[in-house]
């Protein structure tokens, strides 16, 4: 493993264990209505929201910046991929956008709902909610992007054929008899 990268690992876990050694040192966060939210009149808090937030946009950042180096990467060697593959790439790039763009908004909604808008129940229930659906992104995704996997599922709950790694079957419920 390169040394830098050991490097940044440590250092991630070191303010990960910091941060939660400071946070029950201080008790820098509470519960407000459904959810729990930083303290800001304990020593520390504002720091460690301003430094989560730098790290939730860098890593965001970070992480499409590799996506789109990646799809690059991929049409500079398009002439050995078939349609299929440059495709399933596509796909795939999409549903890393689609994803990333929603996370971002989570991100944003998440630290600055409550300078934008009353903080309310209803303002509470509707962030959580979008918390509760992002686990849905991934799933729902991969079902309406990939073909095979899309297939599969299809067959599992009884509508379509049956899917061999890519190549689709038809099956029968009953088997063939012999006869002597």
């Amino acid at each position: 493993m390169p040394a830098i990268l050991k490097v940044l690992l440590a250092a991630g876990w070191l303010y990960t264990v910091a941060t939660w050694i400071w946070g029950c040192v201080t008790l820098n966060v509470v519960l407000v209505h459904v959810g729990w939210s930083y303290d800001y009149t304990k020593k520390g808090a504002a720091l460690i929201s301003n430094v989560e937030w730098s790290l939730c946009v860098f890593m965001l950042v970070a992480t499409y910046l590799s996506y789109i180096v990646i799809v690059l990467l991929l049409i500079a060697k398009k002439k050995v991929m078939t349609k299929k593959s440059h495709r399933q790439e596509t796909s795939i790039f999409l549903q890393a956008s689609f994803i990333l763009l929603y996370m971002t908004v989570i991100v944003v909604t998440w630290h600055h709902a409550g300078s934008w808008l009353a903080e309310t129940k209803t303002v509470d229930a509707v962030v959580h909610g979008i918390w509760i659906l992002y686990s849905y992104c991934n799933p729902l995704l991969l079902l309406f992007l990939n073909r095979t996997f899309r297939m599969k599922v299809l067959h599992i709950i009884g509508k379509r054929k049956k899917v061999v790694g890519s190549t689709a079957m038809f099956t029968g419920t009953r088997t063939p008899r012999r006869t002597l």
